[in-house]
């Protein structure tokens, strides 16, 4: 009888669903409750213990869900694990790490320290624009070690439609007409501009 693999993970948000919750199979996925979620709702009634940005990005520990169980390492989402006698991790992210804005400060130190070690098995970057970011950024801030765990690995998607269904739709339609629906937030940000551009200058 063989043991799954046990994940931890802090959140189950839209990012964790679509890159990490149940991409492998064979797998059991533990939640955790993180101590800054704690301070998190804690920090309401009482504002001097809330978490700062930055500190919203790193993980110092936390309790899983029931308490009993057990997991193996931990995949985050955009965040980096500071404690030092904690799992081993791995972190999927969309831009750079450790994602703070103040750079050189002691938790940034200590973030640098965990993505070193050995604790800190992959750096998945969804893109290769957030590789290229990353190795910028390493650059920038002469930090070595790093380069060697990242790998690319575009988010996992289940397929609802066929090449086929494509161009029968397209076919169907006529006019050579193809429409595009932008689905989400902060449309302009997200790159919507981009795409109105790109379909405006292409005949399709």
């Amino acid at each position: 009888m063989s043991c799954k693999l046990k994940i931890g993970y802090i959140n189950p948000a839209y990012p964790v669903v679509r890159n990490i919750l149940n991409k492998c199979r064979d797998v059991e996925y533990v939640r955790i409750r993180p101590y800054l979620a704690m301070r998190e709702k804690v920090g309401r009634y009482f504002p001097f213990l809330r978490p700062s940005r930055d500190e919203s990005y790193v993980y110092e520990g936390g309790v899983t869900w029931p308490p009993f169980q057990k997991y193996d390492l931990c995949h985050f989402f955009n965040n980096i694990s500071i404690c030092r006698h904690g799992k081993p991790f791995l972190t999927t992210f969309e831009h750079f790490l450790p994602r703070l804005v103040n750079p050189m400060s002691d938790l940034w130190k200590r973030c640098i320290e965990a993505m070193q070690s050995d604790r800190c098995r992959r750096l998945i970057a969804f893109s290769d624009c957030a590789r290229l970011h990353q190795n910028d950024y390493c650059e920038h801030y002469g930090i070595g070690g790093v380069a060697k765990k990242m790998t690319v690995l575009l988010p996992p998607q289940e397929m609802f439609v066929t090449e086929a269904d494509v161009e029968h739709r397209f076919e169907t339609r006529g006019a050579g007409e193809l429409r595009f629906a932008f689905v989400g937030h902060n449309f302009w940000r997200k790159g919507g501009g981009e795409m109105r551009r790109s379909s405006e200058s292409r005949r399709l």
